[in-house]
């Protein structure tokens, strides 16, 4: 943008700014040489008033009342930590809770899931930065679902028929069961009792 001498709207370098902050988490999570250079050159051209109100929205009730379901519903296992959720107040929900429970001292990964209409998601993060987020939803995610993601986050989809609530379950606790396999942790007795929400035996 610089090289070309073009002028950007305030309102579109804002949202560029906040886009490259939130996915890289400030920079610190798999931020590139390139993300940071657009970052220092969209910082000048945006709004920090604009920035700051996006960065910290306000919180609605309902967002207290979610997140309070979240964390009582939260299970550990080595440096693993998760939740499996019924019904997500917002797609957007999954990916929050993921990031949210990295930052528990002593966890590695993350993981959350939950539905949302017809749809089940699936969050995963990680604070390794050896790691291969992308390829771990690959090999947790049903094959008639979609996923991506890249080295320390990754997400998926999964077409769902709310009807069928136990092989909704089914799916989720497969889910789970797949990503401590996929972590090479070793199997865990009675798996089943973290999709009933059963009180889950810290390791």
């Amino acid at each position: 943008m610089s090289s070309l001498k073009l002028s950007m709207p305030t309102n579109i370098a804002t949202a560029l700014c906040y886009a490259i902050s939130s996915e890289t988490q400030n920079l610190g999570r798999e931020g590139s040489h390139a993300d940071k250079r657009a970052y220092i050159e969209l910082l000048s051209h945006s709004s920090f008033s604009q920035l700051s109100k996006t960065q910290h929205p306000k919180l609605s009730k309902g967002f207290v009342t979610n997140l309070s379901r979240a964390l009582i519903n939260t299970f550990y296992y080595k440096n693993l930590i998760g939740v499996i959720l019924e019904e997500l107040p917002y797609p957007d929900f999954a990916a929050q809770m993921a990031d949210f429970l990295l930052r528990i001292k002593n966890i590695v990964w993350s993981v959350c899931l939950g539905s949302y209409r017809d749809v089940l998601y699936v969050s995963i993060r990680t604070s390794n930065t050896q790691a291969d987020a992308s390829k771990i939803i690959k090999k947790i995610i049903p094959k008639h679902g979609t996923s991506g993601g890249h080295d320390m986050i990754a997400g998926g989809q999964v077409r769902i028929d709310r009807s069928e609530i136990t092989k909704i379950r089914s799916i989720k606790n497969d889910v789970i069961i797949k990503m401590i396999q996929a972590l090479n942790y070793p199997g865990v007795p009675h798996l089943f009792k973290l999709v009933s929400n059963e009180k889950f035996p810290l390791s």
